[in-house]
This record gives C-alpha cells, sequence and structure tokens, in this order.
C-alpha cells in the first residue's frame, strides 16, 4: 500500500527513512533514481535529528522525502504509525518554513516487514548489537526505498 501522488518523480536524488524510536535509518537513490544505498544511520537526539536531515536534504540536493509507515497487518494505523505521521508533519512544516525546500514532498510507503528482510541480509555479519541495529535500519531505509522507487517506475 503506497499513499504516493501519482506524480511523474522528478528527476533527482531520493531519501527514504526509517523512522525509530531511537534511530532513524537513512538511505538514498543515486540521481538517476536507478540505484538505492543504506547511507547512514542517525542516533534520535531531538533538535539535531532535524538539523542532520534537513542538512542532508540540501547537501545530497533530494527531491522527494519518504517516510516508512509502519502498519499493521490489518493495514490499520498502530501506535509505530501514529509516531511516523507526527514525523511527517513536523517535517512537512520544516520544509515548507525554508524557502529552498518548501517544494520537495514527503511521501509515505508501507515498511512492513523490512525489518525482517533486512535482518536476514545481514545474517552473518559480526557487527556488535548497536552496530547491528544502526546498520538494520539503514538496511531497512534501503529496501522501503526500494520498493518505493519500483512501484514509481512500474506505474509511470
Amino acid at each position: 500500500m503506497t499513499e504516493t501522488t501519482g506524480k511523474l518523480s522528478p528527476p533527482g536524488r531520493v531519501m527514504a527513512l526509517d523512522i525509530g524510536v531511537y534511530r532513524i535509518g537513512v538511505a538514498l537513490s543515486d540521481p538517476l533514481q536507478i540505484t538505492v544505498a543504506p547511507h547512514e544511520t542517525i542516533e534520535r537526539r531531538g533538535k539535531k535529528d532535524w538539523q542532520r536531515i534537513l542538512g542532508m536534504i540540501r547537501e545530497q540536493e533530494i527531491k522527494i522525502v519518504v517516510l516508512g509507515m509502519p502498519y499493521e497487518l490489518s493495514g490499520e494505523h498502530g501506535e509505530s504509525a501514529k509516531m511516523v505521521v507526527a514525523f511527517r508533519e513536523e517535517l512537512v512544516k520544516r520544509l515548507a518554513g525554508d524557502s529552498t525546500l518548501q517544494s520537495i514532498p514527503v511521501e509515505t510507503f508501507d515498511e512492513r516487514y523490512t525489518s525482517v528482510e533486512a535482518e536476514r541480509y545481514l545474517v552473518g555479519s559480526k557487527e556488535r548489537d548497536g552496530a547491528r541495529r544502526a546498520e538494520r535500519d539503514r538496511v531497512a531505509a534501503a529496501i522501503i526505498l526500494e520498493r518505493f522507487l519500483a512501484q514509481r517506475h512500474a506505474s509511470e
């Protein structure tokens, strides 16, 4: 399930965020929106989260931001989804307050099972627990972005 605008993708990088209580996984596409790569994990620290995210949007010249939406298996919004909805509202408000970023759309995309897939991808990783969780968040964001772009390209 997607909550996209249905418009054709503008050329340029797309950023996906996997929003969690403690960390935010970040993935980026290339400017042609063909390839996707895990980028970084942001440790949640309040105002610094927003500074980092907005800075990355500027630095990477992001054209679309995609937020993973953690729907329940029934398709309903649970507590985690409510957190993402609030995050989206705040991000939209912050983008609107910056004349260079105000035209960037913020979309949501179904992220069910992405953390499970990311964990499978990392099987055999020698990372310690904290580093592994951070890597899992980046990889989950990359899976969200891959799926978002695949669906977008299929409908264009």
